[in-house]
């Protein structure tokens, strides 16, 4: 955890931001709690336009994007797989420089704060921060990203790679998807980076 943070001094010429505590349950099929859960957010909404971020936006994969590859994968006769990054916002590398005081509950020396390295949950800009994360890694692995579809990455006619947030769709070939799916989860760390869980191959309608 500590690789996600700096504790400092406060400075006294930024804007200290506020982090609280967010408690959650996951109901389980039987309806009893099978997890707790807590986790610190930043409250960015006291963040301001101009001195603690810039842009907001993240890209999404466009409609007929997705329908597009779907149909094309259906005439190669693709595998289409699907991988789910956990955790990703807490694994973004962070722009701007970012200071949060923290809740009771969570031990730090007086007169401390924290300076973020990794963004948080709450922050503006942390969906951004995370599309940016995920570009450069998928990139380093020798994917290239197509200009109509900032969403889109491809290695060959034959293999490719869509990005719907946290969710990739990896499409390949069966002699080659296996490995595919390797070196986006490896490669670059993310498999210890963002705990990637690899899923079952997309059902496809015949």
């Amino acid at each position: 955890m500590k690789r996600r943070f700096i504790e400092v001094e406060v400075p006294p010429d930024k804007c200290i931001h506020e982090g609280c505590l967010v408690f959650s349950e996951k109901i389980g099929l039987d309806g009893e709690v099978v997890k707790k859960k807590v986790r610190l957010v930043a409250k960015g909404y006291t963040e301001i336009w101009g001195e603690d971020y810039w842009n907001t936006y993240s890209p999404t994969l466009g409609r007929d994007s997705l329908l597009s590859l779907l149909a094309y994968a259906a005439v190669q006769d693709l595998e289409i797989h699907q991988m789910d990054a956990v955790a990703t916002y807490l694994n973004s590398d962070l722009t701007e420089e970012i200071y949060i005081s923290l809740p009771k509950g969570v031990l730090i020396h007086s007169g401390k704060v924290w300076r973020l390295k990794k963004a948080l949950y709450g922050l503006k800009q942390a969906g951004l921060e995370w599309y940016r994360t995920l570009r450069s890694h998928i990139k380093s692995v020798g994917y290239v990203q197509l200009g109509y579809d900032p969403c889109l990455y491809v290695r060959d006619s034959d293999h490719f790679t869509v990005v719907y947030v946290d969710d990739l769709l990896v499409f390949g070939t069966k002699q080659r998807i296996a490995k595919e799916k390797k070196e986006l989860a490896s490669v670059g760390r993310i498999m210890i980076r963002y705990r990637t869980r690899l899923l079952s191959p997309v059902q496809r309608a015949r």
